[in-house]
């Protein structure tokens, strides 16, 4: 770094410095930097040992470039205190607030070099996780994940050659201030917000892939367990066939041609009922979740449905129809299809993302079981984990319960379901509750380590 005509104007501040330089410094009010001088020459003489040593140092910060940097700052920071020793009068304040803003923000760039390369792996764990527990491999929502992280790592990456080359001696730079991590590090704090945005939605993906999933679910879980039986292959081309001609229509179509368009929607509809039967009777293997009282009341239903359709159809082609429909069988086959979707889904999803959490919860049992929380910190761990656990079984039976009661009546499967709903709503609360004070502690317990970080198997 070039610090040749270094200066600060009066009443500004450069990040990480002790406070501003006002007129009232320049007076004379000497500065709380010389207290601390001989504090911050000793532990920047210890970071540079520690990094040319190798000893003591995370994987995110065990590289050439950020020896390099450390070297950088430590070469600059000497060299002002030198220039301080031969100088007189006001320009000592100019030259203690620029140590002061190479300590902090050598300090700064360390430490968001540390945690943005634990954060990133840490989240890819977290990432990976999430899609074991998913019935497909190629969930959009993950992908997006992913890319986001690998993005991030190419920021930071860009940001520590960045720091690198501003922090070298051959740079003109006119201010250490052009190393301000508020500044260098914005690009990846502006994507780590939108990652953070997109796992919140990635950490309750069952209950958005409940509210959009249809008949053909089947599609991923074949995709991504078994080979796909060739009747299943012959409607899966069906399917799309349909669903492009579906796409293709246009605003004009939809208000002139409506009953060509429902017509299309029908046999969708039907397509998709027919690949649910064959996919429940022509596996060799089915899901955990495809209980056989769920799995029996599906194909009832299928098979009801495949009547009522075929009614229909014969209604349609029949010569005395004179252009007339029945609206009541149309209405019959809307309900019963959404029925069959609705008992699928809410079974699928709430056993998988109860199996999630039950893994989750086995992981944060892990870590408890080896950190040294104490005292009521770690009480109070340990009775969120609990009763996060209590909430897992509770929902397992309310999941039973609800494939027992869908047989017997819609009112009951009505409030089987709002009772199934209420508890997974109770037990995302106390496992959101049981992460923030786990996160909280972890990170309570890296900071005051000074750059020993406890590595719990913590998923994210």
């Amino acid at each position: 770094m070039n610090l040749e005509g270094f200066k600060v104007e009066t009443g500004t501040k450069l990040a990480g410095g002790p406070e501003t330089l006002s007129p009232e410094n320049q007076a004379g009010i000497p500065f709380k930097i010389k207290t601390y001088r001989k504090e911050m020459i000793g532990e920047l003489n210890s970071i540079l040992k520690r990094h040319e040593e190798g000893t003591g140092l995370s994987d995110g910060l065990d590289c050439p470039r950020v020896l390099q940097l450390v070297k950088n700052n430590h070469h600059d920071f000497h060299k002002l205190l030198r220039w301080l020793k031969d100088m007189n009068g006001s320009g000592r304040k100019d030259l203690e607030l620029g140590m002061s803003t190479i300590y902090s923000n050598l300090k700064s760039n360390l430490l968001k070099l540390e945690s943005s390369h634990r954060f990133i792996n840490s989240n890819r764990s977290a990432v990976d996780f999430i899609a074991r527990h998913l019935s497909r491999t190629d969930h959009p929502l993950v992908g997006l994940a992913h890319n986001n992280l690998t993005q991030l790592e190419a920021i930071r990456h860009q940001t520590l050659v960045h720091i690198c080359e501003t922090s070298s001696m051959s740079s003109s730079l006119q201010s250490v201030g052009d190393l301000d991590p508020q500044k260098v590090w914005e690009e990846y704090l502006n994507t780590k917000t939108n990652f953070n945005q997109i796992l919140l939605r990635l950490w309750e993906v069952e209950l958005s892939d409940e509210r959009m999933a249809d008949l053909d679910d089947w599609r991923g879980q074949q995709q991504s367990t078994h080979t796909v039986p060739t009747s299943l292959q012959e409607i899966e081309k069906k399917i799309d066939e349909i669903q492009r001609k579906i796409d293709s229509f246009s605003k004009v179509d939809l208000e002139k041609n409506w009953s060509v368009v429902e017509k299309n929607l029908h046999q969708l509809q039907g397509l998709k009922v027919e690949g649910l039967i064959s996919w429940l009777t022509e596996t060799d293997t089915s899901p955990d979740w495809l209980y056989p009282g769920l799995k029996g009341h599906l194909l009832q239903n299928c098979y009801r449905y495949r009547e009522l359709d075929n009614q229909r159809r014969d209604l349609n082609n029949s010569w005395f129809k004179l252009g007339r429909k029945d609206g009541v069988l149309d209405i019959s086959l809307d309900v019963l299809y959404s029925q069959i979707r609705t008992s699928m889904a809410k079974v699928k999803y709430a056993s998988l993302e109860n199996g999630r959490h039950r893994d989750e919860l086995r992981i944060y049992a892990t870590w408890i079981h080896q950190s040294k929380l104490t005292g009521p910190k770690r009480r109070m761990v340990e009775t969120l984990l609990n009763l996060a656990e209590e909430k897992v079984v509770e929902v397992e039976k309310a999941v039973k319960l609800y494939v027992e009661v869908i047989n017997s009546s819609q009112e009951y499967a009505r409030d089987a379901a709002t009772v199934l709903d209420k508890m997974r709503e109770e037990k995302r609360k106390v496992m959101s509750n049981l992460i923030f004070h786990i996160r909280s502690n972890f990170q309570i317990r890296s900071i005051h380590r000074k750059g020993t970080y406890l590595s719990p198997p913590m998923i994210y």
